[in-house]
């Protein structure tokens, strides 16, 4: 019975770790390990433009500002340039 009991306290303490954890912790760490805006949103229960806002901020946060910056620039038509490097890609060209 002890270890049963040992085993379920490991569980819930690394369930109230989650809890006690900010909401913005926890996005930050949803987005570093690769998961979806959509995916954080329904999960975190969180609105569209809250988990957009953090999501760039993560950017910034990966170093990847100038994605960002770009971005912003283009106003988010970003088509352009995936065109461009499925060309490139598309000739053998690379980075």
């Amino acid at each position: 019975m002890r270890d049963i009991k040992g085993v379920l306290d490991r569980g819930t303490q690394g369930t109230q770790e989650k809890q006690t954890q900010s909401k913005r912790a926890q996005v930050y760490e949803m987005f570093s390990k690769g998961e979806t805006p959509m995916t954080v949103a329904i999960t975190l229960d969180l609105p569209e433009p809250e988990v957009t806002k953090l999501y760039k901020e993560s950017w910034n946060l990966k170093q990847i500002g100038e994605l960002n910056r770009v971005y912003l620039e283009t106003r988010g038509d970003l088509a352009p340039f995936l065109d461009l490097y499925k060309f490139a890609k598309a000739e053998g060209m690379n980075v």
